[in-house]
């Protein structure tokens, strides 16, 4: 399962970096075909030692690229000591790490279409943000607050959704939810994702888009912009992707429940485990590894999970 804005941090990934060599290697080989785009290092940025996991990292330049650069050298690593996928699973940005590992599209030229859409956010959207909110959806609905204020942008499970909007939009739902007491968090985002505030990229990023050439997946993809197994990953699906509401748990939901399954989170921060186990609640029979947290013990989940994976371990 691959993630997308809102899940890094600084030094994300690092130990991986400082133990696996096969992990360091694809971080590196892809750090260095963004400096040649670029002259930007996402490594050097990334792992600042100047930097605590406490520095607010948003700068979409740095963390588009290296959201991606982490998931993908996980996955890459995960492969090399014998973790083949089943299925992939991405959400918003996660689903471009999802069709360059199911080699939909080239990993280079999805790195490079991801600094492509950066640049032509920057440049084109206004700054916005995210927030989760730890309540059920119906408060969205019935809270001219929120609804008024900000797009619903994902309904992960019963008690978590996610809003996004305006700078000025979110101050005024953050006052509402910190009034009634409803726990919630801002995402390290700056901008509105899935939402109508991406529109003014969505001529030059789909020019962008449809020169690239799509094969199809040697591993089946689940898409939460299509809520479903995806076939035919296209310029428009990538686009949906971004632009789109997040269907996770719709695309979760349409897998066989009676299936038992072994869900890997390669996302920085580990929580699409967690959210696809609350999804399923008791009603099946499946594991859940994130890998990647801030608490500085991701070798050990990494064994951990390559262990159970190997063993066909499904607890």
């Amino acid at each position: 399962m691959f993630g997308g804005q809102g899940t890094q941090y600084y030094h994300m990934g690092l130990e991986l970096y400082k133990m696996y060599p096969v992990f360091r290697s694809w971080m590196e080989r892809l750090d260095s075909h963004v400096s040649n785009i670029t002259g930007l290092s996402v490594l050097a940025y990334l792992y600042d030692d100047r930097k605590s996991l406490a520095t607010n990292f948003e700068n979409l330049v740095y963390t588009h690229p290296a959201i991606f650069m982490i998931q993908y050298s996980l996955a890459r690593t995960l492969i090399d000591e014998g973790v083949e996928p089943d299925l992939l699973l991405g959400m918003s940005l996660g689903e471009y790490v999802s069709a360059a590992v199911a080699n939909v599209v080239e990993v280079e030229a999805v790195l490079e279409n991801i600094l492509i859409q950066s640049k032509l956010i920057e440049s084109s959207c206004e700054r916005g943000g995210m927030i989760t909110v730890l309540s059920n959806a119906d408060v969205y609905d019935t809270s001219p607050q929120l609804h008024m204020a900000c797009s619903l942008v994902a309904i992960n499970y019963d008690g978590h959704f996610v809003i996004a909007g305006r700078d000025t939009s979110l101050s005024t739902a953050e006052s509402w939810l910190n009034s009634n007491r409803i726990i919630h968090q801002r995402l390290p985002v700056s901008y509105a994702f899935h939402t109508a505030q991406v529109e003014p990229i969505k001529g030059a990023y789909m020019d962008h888009l449809q020169t690239m050439t799509y094969k199809a997946p040697v591993v089946p993809c689940l898409s939460s912009a299509a809520g479903g197994v995806c076939e035919n990953i296209n310029a428009y699906l990538m686009w949906q992707a971004i632009r789109e509401p997040m269907r996770l748990s719709e695309a979760v939901e349409n897998l066989d429940q009676k299936q038992e399954y072994i869900y890997l989170d390669l996302s920085p921060s580990g929580t699409l485990a967690a959210i696809v186990s609350k999804i399923y609640g008791q009603r099946a029979n499946s594991t859940y590894y994130p890998v990647i947290t801030k608490f500085n013990q991701d070798a050990l989940h990494l064994r951990r999970a390559i262990n159970g994976c190997m063993n066909g371990l499904v607890l």
